[in-house]
């Protein structure tokens, strides 16, 4: 038998809230249903955003018993060990609770309050916030909580595991600052990632007292820093100048930039076996270069190794990137060696 506790939670700022109008439902006669699990896996957030997590609705049916959705299903949260009650009169977020680390429902003024949980019953959506700076990759949350109605309660047992924030890559700077390891998951469009590299690296390889000296050189009207794709076998991409004199530098992406297939090699847009692209624009203070992937025929696993140079007489600096497509990014990702 359930008995939804309805006292107010101390800082509660929603804690008049209710699906269902001023006449609160009474949820003294409930029986228990089903449990239903939710294990999750979210980035570290440093803003109020939120992971909408969208229970399965055959699950729902069967943990209530019934072949038809229930309309008047709400969100309870339950203390980790003490199993204090709390109903849809003492929400203190939306639609739903704060927890602390500890599993408690707590206020949102809490200063120990960690995560919390809203609940859409229209799309049966939960809807998973963080505190910003009160999580870090590696807290694992185990929370209680449950939907019910009038006749059934069902607990949820859900478990959420923060990992480490960066969107969908990271990178790695080698000790010569002119070799970078970059992990990147699969992305279904062109965002890049900023790859910022090490300006005196460059300089240095290149005889120049500055980055500022480099992009005159490339700016000049006889330029005496020139940019270069390469390919697998570390030749230059060429192709014929306009002016029929011979050779020069080719570009195939945006900005200075080039596609490289799966094999290293100097490529064009959707050309086979397209695999990632680098891009500069040249203006960028500090300087960085972005590195995306194809939008089809990409899969975890896949890696290869792309290189462009700038050239200055008979010096050069040769910047490497190896790229890798992950699972998913994680803690002990490092230098590819």
């Amino acid at each position: 038998m359930l008995a939804l506790c309805t006292m107010l939670i101390v800082g509660c700022s929603k804690a008049d809230y209710t699906p269902f109008g001023e006449t609160p439902v009474d949820y003294s006669h409930a029986q228990k249903g089903g449990e239903i699990t939710v294990v999750e896996e979210m980035e570290v957030k440093d803003a109020f955003e939120t992971t909408e997590i969208t229970l399965a609705k055959n699950d729902v049916l069967k943990a209530f018993g019934v072949k038809k959705m229930p309309g008047d299903i709400v969100l309870y949260g339950v203390d980790a060990k003490a199993g204090n009650l709390y109903g849809p009169t003492g929400y203190n977020s939306v639609a739903g609770f704060y927890f602390n680390k500890e599993g408690y429902v707590c206020s949102p003024s809490s200063k120990d309050a960690a995560l919390f949980v809203d609940f859409t019953p229209k799309v049966l959506r939960l809807a998973v916030g963080q505190v910003p700076e009160a999580c870090k990759a590696g807290d694992e949350f185990h929370l209680h909580m449950g939907l019910a109605n009038a006749t059934t309660y069902c607990p949820i047992e859900a478990t959420f595991a923060l990992t480490e924030t960066g969107e969908w890559a990271v990178y790695f700077t080698h000790t010569d600052g002119l070799t970078y390891s970059v992990y990147e998951t699969v992305k279904n469009d062109y965002t890049p990632l900023s790859v910022y590299i090490n300006e005196e690296a460059v300089c240095g390889a290149l005889g120049l007292a500055s980055f500022a000296k480099l992009i005159d050189g490339m700016k000049a009207a006889k330029p005496t820093v020139e940019f270069y794709g390469l390919n697998a076998d570390c030749s230059e991409y060429l192709i014929a100048a306009q002016d029929g004199s011979g050779s020069q530098a080719g570009y195939t992406a945006n900005n200075r930039g080039h596609w490289f297939n799966m094999m290293g090699n100097v490529c064009g847009w959707r050309d086979e076996a397209w695999f990632c692209y680098s891009e500069w624009d040249g203006a960028s203070n500090p300087i960085f270069f972005n590195i995306g992937q194809a939008t089809t025929g990409i899969e975890a696993g896949m890696a290869t190794i792309i290189r462009q140079k700038f050239v200055h007489g008979e010096k050069e600096a040769v910047l490497t990137y190896k790229v890798h497509i992950v699972g998913k990014i994680t803690s002990d990702l490092g230098p590819d060696e």
